[in-house]
């Protein structure tokens, strides 16, 4: 009795960790808009590891004061689809950006995401970010082994560009 007890514990709790993060109080929505080297840069070809895991942003939003953001997404891991969810934390001042938590799982439970949950994390853990244009544009300037081959000799980041696209 204590085992099925036990047993029906932990299949509660690992079914309400699987889902997307969420944050309260979001107010703006920003959608992916591909890869630049720089503000008023042209559109990249998607990175190479990141074809490889065939990744799609959905959003980034934040809250009012533009502090905290949640970035959703998914990839695909052993044949299977990935969601992806990232909560972030922006240094205003600093122009910096960081990441404080993110999940990974797969809906169907094949595989655990943990590959490109650890590309993700180590790609978003604490990046530079560039506020932009008209309309506004937030670019992560992220860490990327096709930095070089897409934007040129010594570099090391490319970003991944969100444009402001509604008050929520």
């Amino acid at each position: 009795m204590k085992l099925a007890l036990l047993g029906l514990f932990l299949f509660i709790s690992s079914a309400t960790f699987a889902g997307d993060l969420t944050m309260p109080g979001e107010r703006w929505e920003a959608l992916p808009q591909g890869y630049i080297c720089a503000a008023y840069g042209d559109q990249l070809d998607v990175p190479m590891a990141h074809q490889e895991m065939d990744l799609q942003f959905d959003y980034i939003r934040t809250d009012i004061t533009l502090d905290n953001g949640i970035l959703i997404g998914s990839f695909m891991e052993n044949g299977t689809v990935c969601r992806f969810s990232a909560i972030m934390l922006a240094d205003n001042a600093a122009s910096t950006i960081e990441l404080v938590e993110s999940r990974a799982y797969s809906e169907d439970g094949a595989t655990d995401c943990s590959q490109g949950k650890a590309l993700l994390d180590q790609q978003l853990a604490s990046n530079d970010y560039l506020y932009w244009g008209h309309p506004h544009r937030l670019t992560i300037m992220i860490p990327s082994e096709s930095a070089e081959a897409l934007c040129g000799a010594g570099s090391t980041h490319i970003g991944l560009n969100f444009q402001v696209s509604r008050k929520l």
